[in-house]
């Protein structure tokens, strides 16, 4: 993307969080033919669902929490206000977290059919880096507020449609996969595995949540601090920590380890 193609879509409502609001309608796309070329890139599960799928950020749930994945405030007289970004979602088989879910749900609410966890999103960020990360995500990350404290806030980059990038991204990820043994996507995981897997994707705004609440607040610390970068985004590299058979290759999917 050129510069002047990210400077025109900076200005977009889609790019200035301070408008966002509680609205779920995504932007035109067309995310049938997108889809389908994600499909021929990654192939689709022995069911035939794609393995990595296209959503509109703010209509995406969790079946974990029952509530949103992807939001940056709550109010009780507006609601959410949803992160206005595409996201690509990759999908855990129900055999890899039909045990974690029996476990962690009390209600004898049954695990749901399907399950997708965070691979990527369509944004752009700064060249530059610092201390590792594009210099736009530490400025945003170290921001202080009135009284002078960090405010550790996520940066979102530039949204963007969808396009060939993010396909490229995809097709390094399955050269990986494809150049390692096989290993069966039905592998049960424990329940820490799959909260390291769900805090890949989770914002900043939904730990804190989390935090805030206590719930198992030792495991979130613990993973938190170990798979997220100091912007709360993913570490993206292929010597991260195996989890339950699987590792995250660069660019982000989950392949065997």
């Amino acid at each position: 993307m050129s510069n002047l193609e990210l400077e025109s879509q900076s200005k977009s409502p889609y790019n200035r969080p301070e408008h966002w609001t509680n609205s779920q309608t995504p932007p035109f796309f067309d995310t049938v033919s997108f889809q389908k070329r994600i499909n021929n890139v990654v192939g689709l599960s022995r069911e035939g669902h794609p393995i990595i799928k296209l959503e509109w950020a703010a209509q995406v749930w969790s079946p974990w929490w029952g509530d949103p994945d992807y939001w940056v405030s709550y109010t009780k007289a507006d609601g959410y206000v949803f992160v206005q970004r595409w996201v690509f979602l990759q999908r855990m088989e129900l055999g890899s977290y039909r045990t974690a879910w029996i476990q962690t749900h009390s209600d004898n609410q049954p695990p749901p059919p399907e399950y997708y966890t965070f691979f990527s999103m369509a944004a752009e960020h700064d060249e530059e880096m610092i201390e590792g990360e594009p210099a736009c995500c530490w400025r945003k990350w170290n921001e202080k507020d009135g009284q002078g404290r960090r405010t550790y806030l996520r940066c979102w980059g530039v949204g963007r449609d969808p396009n060939d990038s993010d396909l490229d991204r995809i097709k390094v990820a399955v050269r990986y996969r494809n150049s390692q043994p096989w290993h069966d996507p039905n592998s049960p995981l424990s329940q820490e595995e799959m909260w390291r897997i769900r805090l890949r994707g989770m914002t900043v705004e939904k730990q804190k949540q989390l935090k805030s609440y206590a719930i198992m607040e030792d495991i979130v610390e613990h993973v938190a601090n170990s798979v997220m970068g100091p912007t709360g985004r993913r570490k993206m590299i292929a010597a991260d920590k195996p989890v339950g058979g699987f590792q995250q290759s660069e660019s982000g999917l989950y392949v065997p380890a």
